[in-house]
């Protein structure tokens, strides 16, 4: 127990650079741009395989994939619109009661022309995640959402519902509901998520993922990619790299996206870039620290 607090006493950012040009500033996307830079190296997908602090943007039951306890922190800067953000989270699912607290803040002053926008959103909540069966797993996540904008501004709760299930040891489907409360916020709208992702080698994992708005039907979002894990020469650490795409029918816009890392028993360290090639020149850089707890074989709880 005194090492969790310590976990979280200790606990370190990342930091993530966006720039964006004028026609996207102010085009904030809730579900897609608070992702982590594991997920977003990867095609923002990996929502059947969302384990550790992947849970709180992406599937909430994928907490319960791994048995570990760990702390990540988050700031960031978007030079484009003057956005600033920063997250917190810390996710224990090593305890019988698996679960993730986090807050987030985020800031952005676009300029369009003549005019400044001003965006800011505090976001606060909770995850649980239970395994039901050995091959069925669920979750959901609780938010407390305080938005504000120019003509959008939404106060509320809200929450999403996941379940992953393991077809076959190298074989899982994910499902997740996002914001499944109304908000009255086109910013945080309601949408499903569905994705699969393979363990093709032991060191290898291919992803494709899938997300629907549920207002607005033409605002889908494809992704894919793979993720490789390099073996150090001590044996102790790995070194990822990730590389994937996005497909955007909302904005007819197509983004390649990778990222690398660097993963030992008590640190990780991961970096992810998305960069689009087709319908703008948004640029986001992300980097992430982890510091790792007590970690068990995946599925068992002290």
């Amino acid at each position: 127990m005194n090492y969790r607090v310590c976990c979280v006493v200790l606990g370190v950012g990342l930091c993530s650079f966006a720039g964006v040009s004028e026609a996207d500033v102010g085009l904030f996307d809730s579900i897609s741009d608070q992702l982590g830079p594991r997920e977003i190296a990867v095609g923002e997908s990996m929502r059947a395989n969302a384990r550790g602090s992947m849970a709180i943007s992406l599937n909430p039951s994928g907490l319960s994939l791994t048995s570990e306890v760990a702390f990540e922190g988050t700031v960031g800067m978007r030079p484009g619109d003057d956005g600033k953000s920063m997250t917190i989270s810390g996710c224990d699912s090593a305890a019988r009661i698996q679960g993730c607290y986090y807050y987030r803040f985020f800031q952005s002053e676009p300029t369009i022309g003549d005019t400044t926008l001003k965006f800011k959103a505090h976001e606060a909540g909770v995850v649980y995640s239970r395994r039901i069966t050995q091959n069925v797993v669920i979750g959901s996540t609780a938010r407390y959402i305080d938005f504000e904008s120019e003509g959008d501004s939404f106060d509320g709760v809200t929450m999403d519902l996941g379940a992953t299930m393991i077809l076959t040891p190298r074989l899982n489907l994910g499902v997740v509901g996002y914001n499944l409360l109304a908000t009255k916020s086109a910013v945080y709208e309601r949408a499903i998520g569905v994705g699969v992702a393979a363990n093709a080698l032991d060191k290898l994992w291919l992803a494709f993922d899938g997300r629907w708005g549920l207002e607005d039907e033409s605002a889908s979002r494809y992704g894919g990619g793979a993720e490789f894990y390099f073996s150090g020469s001590d044996g102790q650490s790995a070194y990822p790299i990730r590389l994937g795409a996005i497909f955007d029918t909302g904005s007819d816009s197509t983004f390649l996206t990778g990222g690398f890392g660097f993963h030992s028993h008590k640190l990780g360290l991961d970096i992810g870039v998305r960069k689009e090639v087709k319908g703008g020149d948004e640029l986001m850089v992300l980097a992430g620290l982890r510091i790792f707890g007590p970690r068990f074989p995946a599925g068992r709880a002290p």
